[in-house]
């Protein structure tokens, strides 16, 4: 009895060394970027033994670069460079509105493992709609500094530095935060704890907390979300100094009381409807969240592109005329 007791006992600690150890070398490879390599597509895409292999070794995900095919404006742009406050160096385009049309400034940030490029069809948009735009690359991609990425949570210092030097540049103009996913995530961020003041913010595919959204990738691998995210976020968290728990866009979203946009898919994979809609219930300050029934994890400019510059056109006409003014879709406007 007392055998089988200890053996019992040596195979729940390999199990819990062995999952320590995968869940240690996930953590590097989804928070590390490579020089070169093939990104891990989605778990759809997978077989069975790339889905073993992705789960043993961990995603690649290689470091995100700049295109720089930015032919559809008409004005010049230009490359500018700042420092965030821990020095890091982080670049990004400043692309003008048209002469005589300017509405204010978007300052924009990407999702995970992108750079400035994967903003260009939404930049065109509101270019179009007559707003200058800043297209940032997060430490870790593009052009700035790093191949490390803290998931939202030292960006949120990103996101101050470019906000800092927007507001430098242009300092009675509008201006808007615009964030994807882990760049909405460090837009809240930096709301809450950066002391950063827009006029306004657009938030696409919020994750409500960082938990959810792991859990999610585990899940849709064919594995429970417990303990596998769990592990995985303490030790990010460990690795890269940011205590990944409390990486919580839904608390952070209390501290916003500009107008908001928040917009999100309605087969998003990695953040469900409720869990956008949840970050923008928890928004001060007048909010409209809007669901697109066609679209799944950003890029709705893309998906439902007429509906989606009908949004966005709608909710900066309203703010700029009716600041207190809150819209829900499918409701009457009301005032928070």
């Amino acid at each position: 009895m007392k055998r089988c007791a200890i053996r019992l006992g040596l195979a729940v600690l390999a199990l819990f060394l062995v999952l320590n150890l995968v869940a240690y070398r996930h953590a590097w490879r989804m928070t590390h970027f490579v020089s070169v390599g093939v990104r891990t597509t989605t778990p759809a895409k997978l077989s069975a033994w790339e889905k073993v292999k992705t789960l043993l070794l961990g995603v690649v995900v290689p470091r995100a670069v700049v295109d720089e095919v930015r032919a559809e404006f008409p004005q010049p742009s230009r490359t500018i460079h700042f420092n965030a406050r821990d020095g890091s160096k982080l670049a990004a385009w400043d692309i003008p509105a048209a002469a005589g049309h300017e509405r204010g400034v978007m300052v924009m940030f990407p999702g995970y493992a992108a750079s400035r490029s994967s903003l260009l069809g939404e930049a065109r948009v509101l270019h179009d709609l007559g707003w200058s735009t800043i297209l940032v690359d997060f430490r870790g991609s593009g052009e700035a500094d790093g191949s490390v990425t803290t998931l939202g949570w030292h960006e949120a210092t990103d996101v101050a530095a470019a906000m800092n030097w927007t507001r430098h540049e242009w300092p009675a103009a509008k201006l808007i935060l615009y964030g994807q996913s882990m760049g909405a995530a460090a837009v809240l961020r930096a709301v809450a704890t950066e002391g950063v003041t827009p006029d306004g913010i657009v938030v696409e595919a919020p994750f409500d907390t960082l938990l959810t959204t792991v859990g999610h990738r585990y899940r849709a691998m064919g594995l429970p979300s417990f303990p596998f995210a769990q592990l995985l976020l303490f030790w990010g968290g460990v690795q890269n100094d940011f205590s990944a728990f409390a990486l919580e866009p839904v608390k952070y979203a209390a501290a916003v009381n500009c107008p908001a946009l928040v917009l999100g898919g309605e087969h998003d994979p990695w953040v469900k409807p409720a869990e956008a809609r949840r970050v923008g219930a928890a928004m001060r300050g007048p909010t409209e969240c809007h669901i697109f029934q066609d679209g799944g994890h950003c890029g709705f400019w893309w998906d439902v592109p007429e509906e989606y510059r009908r949004i966005v056109s709608e909710w900066l006409t309203q703010t700029e005329s009716s600041p207190d003014t809150v819209r829900e879709p499918g409701a009457q406007s009301k005032k928070r």
